[in-house]
């Protein structure tokens, strides 16, 4: 028994990454999350992370309701379905759903806590200790601004951390440029390691078909969002068996075009670990592969690394953890190595808060106000 909420806390952050990095729709500089700490009644702990800084202020409001609840039965009752979620659909009329998935994570965090096991293990056991990633490359605003240094990145990452498989961001510069730069790396990081890209919506159909010889010289195995729409990407599909990935659970979208092929997303985006189990048996029933994507503090990050641990349908996931340049659990971000990520093996998540950690990174968020997701002009759709 998990005891009953005492406390509810929830604080806006900004984690930065060491450099922003340019992509279709603008330039991303860091996270802006929410960090939350539920309390219960016997001193358990459980941590939980919401996608906005906004969610903080919702989660405070719905805290008061939520005091004295049985831990237990609460995430029990999200996760059979949506009736206690529903039962607090709105609050000042925000929706709510990102708010409950950070209290969600973090009552499953306490439910491992009590039961001295992992979540992994609470889900039905760990099928694997160590997660396969990609490493991540992308135009950065002042390290990796050249054709050139980009594939001295990847080369640095074969070298310095055996990385297997990188994943780049493409879309943001002249075509005739970005296959020079992806002919480099392919010749930095060698003719075995997968190569997969993510245009973030950035080309034109037809910019994309044109591109298609040269992808398939250098073995791309796969990318994620080519053209701005799904209709568009079906076009594609039919001059190549190149498989396209997603963040949109969009299943009759698939089931009608034949793409994506895969979605790719997290316990945030799909509101919660229950629901991302939900979402995974979804997609391995409609015949969708499922990956994790990176871009959340390590207690999310922790959260999917649990899942995967757990489910065995989960395929390689996304890996932007080596550019976050600070974070709000002890002993910061976990790295690749080798092309996986260790799962954190204490009991519920695995992972506890830093307190001066955050207080950094509230102090930070405080300072600098939100880091917006697309703080520059959308670049030219190529």
């Amino acid at each position: 028994m998990s005891g009953r909420i005492a406390a509810i806390e929830a604080w806006p952050v900004n984690v930065p990454l060491d450099d922003p990095y340019l992509f279709a729709i603008g330039t991303y500089r860091g996270l802006s999350h929410t960090v939350v700490r539920v309390t219960t009644d016997d001193g358990l702990t459980g941590l939980g992370e919401a996608f906005s800084w906004r969610d903080a202020e919702i989660v405070l409001g719905l805290a008061p309701s939520l005091i004295g609840q049985n831990c237990d039965e609460l995430r029990g009752s999200l996760d059979i379905d949506a009736t206690a979620r529903n039962a607090y659909a709105q609050f000042d009329g925000v929706t709510t759903e990102r708010a409950w998935a950070a209290i969600e994570i973090a009552l499953w965090d306490i439910a491992g806590k009590a039961a001295g096991k992992s979540v992994a293990e609470l889900l039905g056991g760990l099928v694997r200790n160590d997660i396969p990633v990609t490493e991540y490359f992308a135009y950065r605003i002042t390290r990796e601004r050249t054709p050139e240094e980009i594939a001295m990145f990847c080369a640095q990452m074969v070298s310095d951390y055996g990385s297997t498989h990188f994943e780049g961001k493409v879309a943001t510069m002249p075509p005739d440029e970005e296959m020079r730069m992806l002919q480099l790396v392919r010749d930095a990081i060698g003719p075995d390691r997968e190569l997969r890209l993510d245009a973030n919506l950035g080309w034109r159909a037809e910019t994309a078909i044109g591109l298609l010889p040269a992808l398939h010289e250098l073995n791309i195995t796969g990318i994620e969002e080519p053209c701005g729409t799904w209709e568009e990407a079906a076009l594609v599909r039919a001059h190549t068996d190149i498989p396209f990935s997603a963040h949109e659970p969009d299943f009759s979208t698939a089931a009608r075009l034949g793409v994506p092929n895969t979605l790719v997303l997290s316990v945030l985006s799909c509101g919660g670990i229950a629901r991302t189990i939900r979402t995974i048996a979804k997609c391995e029933a409609a015949g969708l592969g499922f990956w994790f994507y990176s871009g959340e503090l390590g207690i999310a990050t922790a959260a999917c690394l649990q899942v995967a641990a757990a489910v065995p349908f989960v395929g390689r996931g996304q890996s932007l953890l080596r550019m976050q340049a600070d974070d709000v659990v002890l002993g910061g971000t976990a790295v690749p190595r080798n092309g996986f990520v260790p799962v954190p093996n204490g009991p519920g998540l695995g992972v506890e808060l830093d307190d001066v950690a955050l207080a950094r990174c509230v102090q930070r968020f405080a300072d600098d106000g939100e880091y917006v997701i697309y703080d520059a002009p959308p670049l030219p759709r190529f």
